[in-house]
């Protein structure tokens, strides 16, 4: 949690407060609205693409210009989401199980290789359950997306305890070593037990219809 509250923490509690919103939606609604889901994460990765062109190693490493790497993915990745859902949600899939399990492993242990190549099989084993079970794993991953989001809005929220919620969420977490993953793991349960029931409850109407 603590490379949350280092990185973020200047973006504010209003910040924090609309990333649990959406975490929320994520969460609750996820596999209704995949699509526009997709849509809005593409939209939000084109826009740190370009506040990273403000840095110059980050503009050194790439061939292009990041703006113009920005501008390409804001064109061309929401098309593509919107004409081949499927697809792209296998890759959304992929990125949010390799996010999810990089959050959950940051803290838990030191070595860079292992950080990775266990968020590489969290991505693989998204995408593979994607193929073979598409509404369920829309489930898992959006509500795990919800989670995150939650989950950094509170860490947020944690580095300003001049506020009442600020203060009480520090005075609640004596180690942040494993705040970020259990805060995750909790969150992302509660949020696909929720979604779950209503895939569940929908499969059943379609069933009791036909």
């Amino acid at each position: 949690m603590q490379y949350i509250t280092q990185y973020f923490a200047h973006l504010g509690t209003g910040f924090a407060v609309l990333l649990a919103l959406a975490g929320c939606v994520y969460g609750f609604f996820g596999w209704r609205i995949v699509r526009l889901l997709i849509l809005l994460d593409t939209i939000v990765l084109a826009g740190l693409l370009a506040f990273a062109s403000h840095d110059s190693a980050f503009r050194d490493a790439l061939p292009i210009p990041p703006i113009v790497l920005s501008i390409s993915v804001l064109l061309v990745l929401p098309i593509c989401a919107w004409l081949f859902e499927k697809r792209a949600a296998l890759g959304f899939f992929g990125v949010i199980g390799f996010l999810a399990t990089l959050i959950v492993v940051v803290d838990l242990t030191p070595v860079l290789e292992i950080r990775i190549g266990s968020a590489i099989c969290g991505a693989g084993l998204c995408m593979a359950l994607g193929l073979t079970m598409y509404r369920q794993t829309t489930v898992l991953v959006t509500g795990l997306h919800g989670g995150c989001l939650i989950t950094a809005a509170l860490a947020i929220l944690a580095a300003h305890p001049t506020n009442g919620v600020g203060a009480a969420i520090s005075s609640l977490t004596t180690s942040y070593d494993f705040a970020l993953p259990a805060g995750v793991l909790a969150f992302s349960v509660i949020l696909i037990a929720v979604q779950w029931a209503d895939l569940q409850g929908n499969e059943s109407a379609h069933a009791f219809a036909d």
